[in-house]
């Protein structure tokens, strides 16, 4: 009887049913109107997973660490040294995914970017000064609130609260922007204990979780939350633990990172959250491969573009690496939502999940940067699309710019 209802004819009416009641009810934003049409679809994933990855109704954190390329990790490239031991030792615990790369940069695209599976013209600081960055709140709510439908809006359809802390300021153009996502609660530097100059320190904004979590011991309900830790930012240097004899900026605030998710890691394990809750870590977009970086990594990175991490732990979580095949982020928010078993809500989705053997999409291996474009595959390969290309894919990519603003 049970496989009936699940796989027969009357499970069949039910989704023909939801799916009539979408498509009838759905009201696309004024600020997209008709031209989302060749986007829009019904659902996020065709066959739901029926074995390890499966996790529904379970709470989600993720980790969007700054500007973290998987080449960073200590078991990524042959060295003689490693900054990052827990992750590395969590590479070996995690359901993981190899082969999987940024879809934009940088942190404005990036965070909304996965949070919403598209792509975004408008990055944080433009010579205009028309960034993200360089505009007024209502500027900001003017274009982007309400825009496309997210992460947080499909989650709450199915009785999630959903929550991001950054470590920039609680009123900052990032944390503003954030908020037209429809989170119920947006937080950031101002929230908690301590300032950093403009943004929280990595163990501010780990200690600043552990505080959150502990408030939500006793909710009923599941949560996602996302978290957005920054002293990996192009520039930065630790202000807290230091690599070897602390000389090297970009050793110290990468192993400085390692060291207070680790710490994190740890109270994650003791707490009650672990066997009812997923830890994604991930990254907001690449590192940029800056001369210092290249020669302190022995990197042969070229691009903006490169692939980066996807980890996650928790309780029941068999150890294995599956190969994302060169795809990229725009398949962040999808996966995560396949891995939940949460299929219909519409939405202008650009991706596939990773774990979606039958979805296919032209954009899951094309990465856009404004007006610069890139093709990615496995084995590390990027390669930048000549300017004068005027195919049909970069034209879709472009059009979505509008939807996206």
């Amino acid at each position: 009887m049970c496989s009936f209802i699940s796989a027969g004819p009357v499970y069949a009416f039910y989704e023909t049913a939801k799916l009539f009641y979408l498509q009838q009810t759905f009201k696309p934003s004024k600020k997209i109107g008709d031209a989302g049409k060749f986007f829009l679809k019904t659902s996020v994933f065709i066959n739901p997973i029926e074995n390890n990855y499966s996790f529904k109704g379970r709470n989600v954190i993720v980790i969007f660490a700054e500007g973290f390329s998987s080449e960073i990790m200590g078991n990524a490239k042959p060295r003689a040294f490693s900054v990052t031991p827990n992750l590395d030792k969590l590479s070996t615990e995690a359901l993981s995914f190899k082969n999987y790369y940024n879809h934009t940069a940088a942190t404005f695209r990036g965070l909304r970017g996965q949070l919403t599976s598209g792509y975004q013209f408008r990055d944080g600081l433009t010579d205009a000064g028309t960034g993200i960055a360089q505009l007024s709140k209502a500027e900001i709510n003017n274009i982007y609130l309400h825009r496309q439908t997210s992460l947080p809006d499909i989650l709450k359809e199915y009785g999630y609260k959903s929550y991001f802390i950054a470590s920039t300021e609680k009123n900052s153009p990032l944390n503003t922007m954030l908020k037209t996502l429809n989170f119920d609660k947006v937080l950031g530097m101002g929230d908690f204990i301590g300032y950093q100059r403009d943004r929280m320190t990595d163990k501010q904004t780990f200690n600043a979780l552990q505080y959150f979590l502990r408030s939500q011991e006793n909710k009923k309900g599941p949560f996602f939350i996302g978290v957005y830790p920054s002293g990996t930012h192009h520039g930065q240097d630790s202000p807290n633990e230091k690599y070897f004899d602390g000389n090297n900026p970009l050793y110290n605030k990468f192993y400085n990172y390692d060291f207070q998710l680790g710490k994190f890691i740890d109270f994650f394990r003791r707490s009650s959250f672990y066997n009812n809750t997923l830890l994604i870590i991930t990254s907001d977009h690449s590192t940029f491969p800056s001369t210092e970086y290249k020669k302190a990594f022995n990197s042969d990175s070229r691009y903006f573009v490169g692939e980066i991490p996807f980890l996650v732990i928790g309780g029941d979580i068999t150890p294995e690496i599956l190969d994302a095949d060169g795809k990229n982020s725009l398949s962040f928010a999808p996966t995560i939502l396949h891995m939940l078993g949460i299929q219909y809500s519409m939405n202008y989705f650009l991706g596939c999940s990773l774990i979606d053997k039958e979805c296919t999409s032209p954009f899951s291996h094309l990465s856009a940067i404004g007006s610069d474009y890139f093709v990615t595959s496995k084995e590390n390969h990027v390669e930048l699309i000549p300017n004068n290309n005027d195919s049909e894919l970069i034209k879709l990519a472009e059009s979505f710019y509008n939807i996206s603003g």
